[in-house]
């Protein structure tokens, strides 16, 4: 039953693996980042973009932007359910990421 919702439950499932393998990648190193940031003290307010800050406001405007999935993304869960092994951030014909054919990738019908 190629395409059928057997292959979903298994692609989801290789893309959860991946995922967490990735975040462990992302998040390594960064505790030390972390524990100094809690040293100092955070505020945040919040303003509509058309509200009149004083001249002097110290004021940072941050966009929320949704990732979705792109094909990138699905070759690295094909690779991943293979047993194919990368290193992430690495120039190597192995990592699936660099791959020129998906260079900007679209996103996948998930994403």
């Amino acid at each position: 039953m190629a395409g059928g919702a057997e292959s979903c439950i298994s692609h989801d499932e290789v893309t959860l693996a991946l995922a967490k393998i990735e975040a462990a990648e992302h998040f390594h190193g960064m505790q030390e980042l972390y524990d100094e940031m809690r040293l100092r003290p955070l505020r945040i307010k919040v303003f509509p973009l058309d509200h009149q800050l004083p001249g002097d406001s110290n004021v940072k405007v941050v966009h929320f932007v949704r990732h979705g999935q792109g094909f990138h993304n699905l070759m690295a869960d094909l690779y991943h359910g293979a047993g194919r092994k990368w290193t992430q951030y690495t120039h190597s014909e192995d990592n699936p990421y660099i791959m020129p054919e998906i260079t900007d990738a679209p996103f996948s019908d998930k994403g």
